[in-house]
């Protein structure tokens, strides 16, 4: 491969599109890598992309400066660290990519390193040169195989504010394919045993069929989707009006027990419903809106035109007729759904015994 940069530049770029790719990157991708803190998972990440890219420099410091090995080097050290991080989500995808890039390398180093050899007289030369290429063919390689990683997962953030989402159908409509009798073979996979045992996609899939059920129930007239992303702070999941999606933290779906993730979505659709009945409050005549029943909602309205996230006052959070009700909601909601899963799984116990 040609030079196109001095070594200066080519240093130079490095550091200025790594700065670059940090900040964007950091925004999209980052996560905690499982284990470590917020700081130690930073550390990390820059000790990664010091080592890669700096190996990186050096297997194209004499033959290759150029942009096409700038991208390589910079796409191998975020790949790297998004395997860490996402190591526990992307698992299959993680396997299936490797072992296609493992096989598509060894392949390539075979054809280039035992072609015959037609002038021994510069034989070590020759040798030399293959031993570059086959460096730089799998380099390319693993760079290729980690953007078929992160371009999904960066166009998932991107547009959806998620890097993974249930594949169950989000309903339009709820009819009664969604009441909880009609789906109590999938979302009784939250009880805790039982939970414990599925991976990411699978505990996503559970959350959107109860997101579906209690919907359906409420009788909210739009989609509400389930989608995992890292969140910040204590934060367990929170209701995106603008998008009808509820999104819960990664860390909560690998960590916590299916019955309090079960009180989480609860809590959230409930937030659903409120927006739905602020939306019809709005469309009253003011005497129908003196009328004691939609006291509530009046005070929904208030306190979504100026909502309390808690991170500066918590207790103002926390007491907040919406997430007192919301609370209330997930508690007594969850209660039933918990009674339902139990039958329904003694039942089968049962059967099985029989």
């Amino acid at each position: 491969m040609i030079n196109t940069m001095g070594k200066s530049e080519y240093i130079k770029e490095h550091i200025i599109w790594s700065l670059i790719l940090y900040i964007w990157c950091r925004q999209l991708l980052f996560r905690c890598v499982p284990g470590c803190t917020y700081f130690e998972s930073l550390l990390v990440l820059v000790l990664i992309e010091i080592v890669v890219v700096g190996l990186g420099i050096v297997l194209s410091w004499k033959r290759g400066r150029n942009y096409v090995n700038l991208v390589e080097n910079l796409i191998l050290s975020w790949s790297m660290y998004v395997v860490i991080a996402y190591i526990n989500v992307f698992q299959y995808r993680m396997l299936v990519i490797g072992v296609l890039a493992l096989v598509i390398s060894v392949f390539m180093t075979i054809a280039v390193l035992f072609r015959k050899i037609r002038r021994m007289d510069k034989r070590q030369l020759i040798i030399r040169n293959r031993i570059r290429k086959v460096v730089s063919l799998w380099k390319r390689n693993l760079a290729l195989g980690s953007l078929l990683l992160l371009m999904p997962i960066g166009f998932t953030v991107l547009f959806r504010g998620t890097v993974l989402n249930s594949k169950v159908e989000v309903a339009k409509v709820y009819g009664d394919e969604h009441c909880l009798d009609a789906n109590i073979d999938v979302i009784c996979d939250i009880e805790p045993e039982r939970w414990s045992k599925l991976n990411i996609q699978l505990k996503l899939n559970v959350c959107q069929k109860i997101v579906n059920c209690e919907a359906r129930y409420l009788g909210i007239s739009h989609e509400i989707s389930v989608g995992t992303a890292e969140l910040l702070g204590k934060t367990m999941a929170y209701y995106n009006v603008d998008k009808h999606q509820i999104v819960v933290d990664i860390g909560y779906l690998e960590t916590l027990s299916g019955y309090d993730v079960l009180e989480s979505l609860i809590h959230e659709v409930t937030h659903a419903y409120q927006y739905e009945l602020v939306d019809l409050y709005l469309k009253l005549d003011e005497k129908s809106r003196n009328l004691l029943i939609f006291y509530p909602t009046s005070q929904y309205l208030k306190e979504f035109s100026d909502y309390e996230n808690g991170d500066k006052d918590y207790m103002l959070y926390y007491g907040q007729l919406t997430e007192i009700d919301a609370r209330k909601a997930g508690r007594a909601e969850s209660l039933e759904y918990i009674e339902r899963v139990e039958e329904y799984l003694g039942l089968m116990e049962t059967a099985l015994d029989e």
